[in-house]
């Protein structure tokens, strides 16, 4: 499969974008890498345009939009993504359903270093939250911060409301595999293959991690 439709698309999408609007756009394709793990994994079934699963169906193309807020780092629905291209909408429906014939765990890996390589090059780094989401499988506290200053931004005349991002904890984040660009390199990390559900035990806390889960040695 050639992702350089995919890869284009994105590209065109990033470009320009900042704010609020970057942050929906991120929280969206975050929710889009979630989906291709699903369908290669045979976690989910995809069938003109219904993503079913063991107790649930959504279509994808009715409700592309939504994403995001369904699959990604922080479950808001002011995060719904307002505006973007048919052909970026179109290259990842087509993805979807090339994987749901190829289901090649590889094939996502390589498709997700690849674009997580994308995002690093057009996202400024005052607004990497995909990135700062894949170190650890959560957004560090002062992310969740910028991301609430967003929120509240968008709805400054109204009061201020309780958000689902108040720990921005996705139920399946993706954390980074071995991607190391520069300063933003993981150091002496080694990695573990875990499933995406397996779930990481750390002061009693759980964070349920990806198969691509990055295991740090202190």
């Amino acid at each position: 499969m050639d992702i350089t439709h995919l890869k284009n698309a994105i590209q065109q999408q990033l470009t320009n974008t900042s704010g609020i609007t970057s942050l929906q756009l991120q929280n969206h394709i975050y929710g889009c890498f979630i989906i291709m793990e699903d369908i290669a994994q045979k976690t989910v079934e995809l069938a003109d345009h219904q993503l079913v699963g063991p107790s649930y169906s959504f279509d994808i193309y009715q409700h592309f939009s939504e994403i995001g807020v369904r699959y990604g780092f922080v479950m808001d629905t002011k995060l719904i993504v307002q505006s973007v291209s048919d052909t970026y909408r179109d290259a990842w429906l087509q993805t979807f359903k090339d994987l749901s014939v190829l289901q090649d765990v590889e094939y996502v890996d390589s498709t997700e270093e690849c674009l997580i390589d994308l995002i690093q090059q057009h996202v400024p780094a005052e607004e990497a939250y995909f990135i700062r989401a894949l170190d650890t499988g959560s957004l560090p506290q002062v992310w969740v911060q910028k991301v609430l200053n967003l929120l509240l931004e968008k709805k400054a005349d109204e009061e201020p409301a309780v958000t689902a991002v108040s720990r921005a904890v996705t139920e399946k984040p993706i954390t980074r595999a071995a991607i190391k660009t520069g300063s933003q390199a993981l150091g002496k990390a080694k990695h573990l293959a875990h499933t995406r559900r397996h779930v990481v035990a750390s002061d009693k806390k759980y964070l349920a991690k990806t198969r691509r889960a990055v295991r740090v040695q202190q």
